[in-house]
Formats: structure tokens, sequence, C-alpha cells
């Protein structure tokens, strides 16, 4: 009977460190326009969410969905409009961060085929303590914004 008690702490206990190592970020209305045919890359959208106390880093992209996942920002400098690559994407405790056209995204490319209008793509987030998180992004169509 010891034995069962004691193994019923342990396994509580376990649970209980697996709900605080959880990870703080939510993606929420996350999208992805549909390509037109013949287009190398598409681009996600949606909201990234930090529920957390303190700020986290988002480290790293990936989805099955294209042979390379990249955070991209696309700004305007003397008028003309440039897209940088981003390494990583820092949110503040309780912020979040929007992903839009004309700003950071999350670009697709190299995908073996193009996801279409009505279909989902799963992208996975991790954060620098490793902690994953995935994003539902659901394919709208061309003409829609």
């Amino acid at each position: 009977m010891r034995c069962n008690l004691r193994l019923l702490v342990l396994v509580t206990g376990l649970a209980t460190c697996q709900s605080i190592d959880a990870c703080d970020l939510r993606v929420e209305d996350g999208w992805i326009r549909e390509a037109p045919p013949g287009a190398p890359s598409i681009a996600a959208y949606g909201v990234l969410k930090n529920t957390g106390g303190k700020a986290i880093e988002i480290t790293g992209f990936s989805t099955t969905a294209a042979g390379m996942t990249m955070l991209h920002e696309s700004v305007v400098s003397g008028g003309m409009a440039e897209m940088h690559m981003l390494s990583s994407l820092r949110i503040r405790a309780g912020g979040k961060v929007t992903l839009a056209p004309g700003g950071k995204h999350i670009m697709l490319t190299a995908a073996a085929s193009a996801p279409k209008a009505g279909e989902h793509v799963i992208i996975s987030f991790t954060d620098a303590s490793g902690c994953v998180t995935d994003g539902d992004f659901a394919v709208r169509p061309l003409t829609a914004d």
C-alpha cells in the first residue's frame, strides 16, 4: 500500500511539473492566401499572443507543408519595399504581435504542392526555452484579403 501511495504522489508531482512548463504562446486567426499558379512562396499571417508573465522569444518556425519556413518583415525604405529575414521574434509579457501583409509574416517556400483554399496548414513555433506551439492556418482564396 505504501508503494502505491508513493507512486501516486510521484505521478501527481510529474503531472504538476508538466503543466508548469506549458507554452505561453497562442496563435490566433491564422491564415494563408492561396498562391497563384507557379508562385515559389506563400505568406502566413495571424496573431501571436504571449499569455505568460515574462517575455518570450520565438526562435524557430517549421511546417511539413514547405521545405523552408522563415520569419520575414516587409519595410519601405527610400520609397522601395524590401523584405528582410528575421532570426527571432520577441513578444513582451502579456503582449501580442500581428503578422500581416506589409509587415511581419511567415514565408513558406519550396512546397511540394501549394495548399488550396479551404485547406489548413499547421505551422510550429519554437521558443528559446524549446517549447513548441502549433498554429492552425486556414488557406483563403486568392481573391480574399
